[in-house]
């Protein structure tokens, strides 16, 4: 019988892990396990699902990325809210060294800016876990 994942949680990660990565096989793997559905591919109801769990067990925010090789997802991003800090009276994150507002990254502005995604890839934990859209 296979080991039951577990859903990644915000306490399970430090603050300075502001973004983590949970992969789209995790995702699925979290997807068929908890539903008993048999999910092939990340859906609009996967996705859905995800997003609804993830911000249910604490995460800020949860961001589904696409794989650059394949035009399939690539898993999706977990923002640590305990790394979320009051700058110029928003909600922000630093990562590498640069500010970004709470509700930028959750509009995806950041996310499809180059500087940031290197940002969010070199800090993102890809130890299977997941970030809000």
């Amino acid at each position: 019988m296979p080991r039951k994942l577990k859903f990644p949680t915000p306490k399970d990660y430090a603050v300075k892990d502001a973004v983590i990565l949970c992969s789209a096989q995790r995702v699925l793997d979290l997807y068929n396990q908890n539903t008993g559905e048999t999910a092939a591919r990340i859906a609009k109801t996967v996705k859905s699902w995800f997003m609804a769990q993830a911000l249910k067990r604490g995460w800020a925010a949860c961001h589904f990325t696409r794989e650059v090789q394949v035009s399939q997802s690539g898993g999706c991003f977990l923002l640590n809210p305990a790394s979320l800090k009051e700058i110029d009276g928003k909600k922000s994150v630093r990562l590498r060294g640069e500010n970004f507002h709470y509700t930028d990254i959750i509009a995806g502005r950041h996310l499809a800016d180059i500087k940031a995604r290197k940002a969010i890839q070199k800090t993102a934990v890809v130890a299977g876990t997941v970030l809000p859209q």
